[in-house]
């Protein structure tokens, strides 16, 4: 740890002024004054190391080029001048040190997360220097979501990524990175946002697929009553209200081809037991009537549940309702509470439910409906459900394993992405059943 720095600890929430006499010491050897801008209430001052800098960023690399600006050359000429007169310039006051300023880094307006945001850029910082104070990871235990979101944040402003994701990756296997097993309950957006946004950046795959899951399970207040989810409800604050790079499109899109596939699942039986092919087995004179019951059964459970809408086409006003905006998780365990309708005691196993939960079955949400990192970054055409849908009939039956890796993926695709669902065979596999996946 260096000599000056346990005197500007601090906690998350919290950050010790800095001046330009008493700066924040990331580096005791260090040549530069950084000055950083947070906001109109916020100035810190840091001592840093050029090399380390340039050597760690491409971003300072750039601007502390001898040749290329006007900072790194004047930082260059002051530091030839004060190596004339001082043999260490650790020897140097702060004050006297080359400075240079970036302005306007902060992000959000509440103080609260200003104060984040400076422990989060003195945290990139300290891995720069590879000097990372640990009390900012041990206030709790682990590394709130949230400082990882603005470490990569900045990480990726400053062209610094390697260097952060290596660091991360060693705090994960010390047990400081937490978050990536399925969540039990629900959590904030927001939450879940700040670990895909920070997955993606730093490379946890774990996090983009949980909590990608979860975001397209929970579903999203941006995706609400809009088509676009470009088209934010509020005013984009933090970088990840809206996940960039096609994330926020994938996502949304991947919710409403489960709710399609839902949607055609249940279309299926209703269209059946409409026709004229009769559905009881058994053969008996009252089948007709049992196609009936079932028929008037199915149309009462679904209308309970909310999933089906009966309204008259007849007066020009019928229009198409908002898509389901719940939790996906819940409206499958709800259409699994379909009982076993029976016209009378000879007609067993003629309802709903024995046809319809096997098929049911298939829609696996947590396994298969996430984004997969290596998929999206290294084969994202084959993957995307939106740049690459299956454009043929998809048939509910035991499909043959796909000889790469992540079939079980393929096969979701497949079947979420299809124009027409076909569900009318007999042999049902779960997806991704006995298959590694990706």
């Amino acid at each position: 740890m260096p000599p000056h720095a346990e005197s500007s600890n601090r906690s998350e929430l919290g950050h010790a002024m800095s001046t330009p006499d008493d700066p924040i010491v990331i580096d005791t050897q260090g040549d530069l004054l950084l000055i950083v801008h947070y906001n109109e209430d916020l100035t810190q001052y840091y001592r840093v190391s050029v090399s380390v800098l340039r050597k760690q960023s491409s971003y300072f690399d750039n601007l502390l080029d001898t040749t290329k600006f006007s900072e790194g050359i004047a930082v260059d000429a002051n530091l030839a001048q004060l190596r004339m007169c001082h043999k260490d310039v650790a020897c140097v006051p702060s004050s006297a040190l080359p400075a240079v300023t970036i302005s306007d880094i902060g992000i959000g307006s509440a103080d609260a997360r200003t104060n984040l945001c400076e422990s989060s850029f003195r945290l990139l910082l300290e891995i720069l220097h590879g000097c990372l104070q640990w009390s900012i990871v041990k206030t709790r235990g682990y590394v709130r979501p949230i400082i990882l979101a603005l470490l990569a944040h900045y990480a990726e402003a400053f062209a610094a990524v390697p260097a952060v994701a290596t660091e991360v990756h060693a705090l994960s296997e010390k047990g400081y990175i937490r978050g990536s097993a399925r969540p039990t309950k629900d959590v904030r957006e927001d939450k879940s946002r700040q670990k895909i946004y920070a997955g993606l950046i730093l490379d946890l795959p774990d996090w983009v697929q949980t909590h990608s899951a979860a975001l397209i399970i929970w579903g999203s207040k941006r995706w609400m009553g809009e088509n676009d989810p470009s088209n934010s409800v509020d005013a984009e604050e933090y970088p990840w209200d809206y996940l960039s790079g096609g994330v926020e499109e994938e996502l949304h899109h991947r919710r409403c081809c489960v709710l399609n596939t839902l949607s055609s699942l249940q279309s299926h039986f209703l269209q059946l037991y409409s026709s004229r092919q009769t559905q009881c087995k058994l053969s008996y004179d009252s089948s007709p009537q049992c196609d009936s019951f079932q028929l008037g059964e199915m149309v009462r459970f679904f209308t309970r549940k909310g999933t089906l809408r009966l309204q008259s086409a007849m007066s020009g006003t019928y229009q198409d309702s908002e898509p389901f905006q719940g939790h996906l998780l819940k409206l499958v365990q709800s259409l699994k509470e379909c009982p076993s309708y029976q016209l009378d005691g000879f007609h067993r196993h003629c309802g709903l439910r024995t046809r319809f939960i096997p098929r049911l079955e298939c829609v696996d949400l947590w396994s298969h409906v996430g984004l997969c990192l290596h998929c999206w970054k290294k084969e994202r055409s084959q993957h995307s459900w939106v740049e690459s849908p299956n454009r043929e009939v998809w048939w509910c039956r035991v499909n043959k394993s796909l000889p790469r890796c992540g079939h079980g993926r393929f096969q979701a695709k497949e079947m979420y992405t299809s124009p027409c669902q076909d569900w009318t065979m007999n042999e049902i596999l779960p997806l991704g059943r006995g298959n590694a996946g990706c």
